[in-house]
């Protein structure tokens, strides 16, 4: 069940890979923003918009807002509202691990505070909502002619997964550097010291996702951010797209911008 409190955005919702005529436009924006840097998309979002509320075509989909929205009435008529909305962007994720089915992206700047949800839609009227629903997820490979033939399709599946079915109401940043991990705002020299003694202990070993094949079984090793916690998750992938995720806590609250 998705409730308000698992769709409200947070920094990282544009770390998503998205595809589109204004995928330039949204990856300008750095993709791995801190709390305070959410202010800085409703800036750009007023300026797009001039552009953007003419348009009700969702960009490079077979759907309309509208058509959307109706299929997310059924689920949830607030979230189809909120679809509606002239203040709402929509762009659809990169999944080429999908022949058919679709996983869109709706971000919504209100007046009080940005929103973010996913939506996955597989022909012919299948729809589910993907926050906090991994087994929706795996209904919806299922759905939508589901390919893992290589280990840049299966990397991929497992990213798109815990990033669509992510609690959006928490911070969740998936790491390719300790780069990634920025240092919060004004930090005190206590802090400074800390990140680098952070640095040292694990600048090597955080990289982005791997793949390997044990005991005929695919894990996916994944380095993250998860709220204030430097976070190890280990992800087991099966064929019909069924995954397990076993996370473990490598170091809590670490020196960087607060978020849930």
């Amino acid at each position: 069940m998705v409730t308000p409190g698992t769709v409200r955005t947070l920094p990282l919702i544009l770390s998503l890979k998205i595809r589109g005529p204004n995928r330039e436009n949204w990856r300008s924006l750095s993709p791995r923003m801190n709390i305070s840097q959410t202010f800085a998309i409703a800036l750009l979002w007023a300026v797009a918009q001039v552009e953007l509320r003419a348009q009700d075509q969702v960009p490079n989909t077979l759907m309309n807002k509208e058509t959307l929205a109706s299929r997310v009435q059924r689920l949830e008529p607030n979230l189809a509202e909120i679809i509606r909305s002239a203040d709402t962007r929509i762009e659809v994720l990169e999944t080429p691990f999908f022949r058919k089915g679709t996983i869109y992206l709706v971000v919504y700047m209100g007046p009080h505070h940005p929103l973010a949800f996913t939506v996955g839609c597989a022909e012919p009227d299948f729809t589910v909502l993907l926050p906090a629903n991994p087994e929706g997820f795996v209904q919806l490979a299922g759905k939508s002619d589901l390919r893992l033939d290589s280990d840049r399709l299966r990397i991929s599946y497992v990213i798109v997964f815990l990033e669509s079915t992510r609690d959006f109401a928490r911070r969740f940043q998936i790491l390719n550097r300790f780069d990634d991990i920025q240092l919060i705002a004004r930090p005190t020299e206590q802090e400074k010291q800390r990140y680098e003694k952070l640095r040292n202990a694990y600048e090597s070993a955080v990289r982005p996702p791997t793949i390997i094949l044990e005991n005929e079984e695919w894990k996916v090793m994944v380095i993250a951010l998860k709220g204030q916690d430097l976070v190890r998750l280990e992800i087991k992938l099966f064929d019909n797209g069924k995954v397990t995720v076993g996370e473990s806590i490598i170091e809590r609250d670490l020196p960087i911008n607060y978020a849930k």
